[in-house]
C-alpha cells in the first residue's frame, strides 16, 4: 500500500468514527436533558468510577457529582454543572452510567 492509500484509509477511518460519533448524539437528543443543550461533546470513557452513598467518585476518590443524579430514569446520569456570570449560560458534564462502574462522560455547555 502506497503512502496515498494510508491516508486515504486513516480518512475513511475517521469518518467512520465521526458517523458513530453523529449516532449517539442523535440518541441523546432523544433525552430531555440533552436534547435541551446547545453543545455537547463525548469527553471520555471512564471504567473505575464508583457510586457511594448517591454520589459519583472517581477511582481517587474525587466528588464528581456534585449538582445532581438521575439514576431512576431510562438513562442514568450524574451531573457537574457551573452557571456562568450573568446566570443565563451553563456548562458542564453529565457522567451517563453505561454498565457496572463504567461512565461515559459528556461535555456540554449553552
Amino acid at each position: 500500500m502506497n503512502k496515498d492509500n494510508k491516508i486515504l484509509k486513516k480518512i475513511l477511518n475517521y469518518a467512520k468514527v465521526e458517523m458513530k460519533q453523529w449516532k449517539v448524539r442523535e440518541k441523546l437528543n432523544e433525552h430531555e436533558f440533552f436534547g435541551d443543550m446547545c453543545n455537547r461533546d463525548i469527553e471520555a470513557i471512564y471504567d473505575n468510577y464508583y457510586i457511594k452513598e448517591g454520589y459519583l467518585y472517581d477511582e481517587k476518590g474525587n466528588l464528581l457529582s456534585k449538582d445532581g443524579r438521575c439514576m431512576d430514569e431510562e438513562l442514568p446520569y450524574f451531573v457537574n454543572q457551573t452557571i456562568g456570570y450573568c446566570e443565563d449560560d451553563y456548562y458542564g458534564t453529565a457522567y451517563i452510567n453505561v454498565e457496572g462502574n463504567t461512565f461515559v462522560a459528556v461535555s456540554y455547555n449553552c
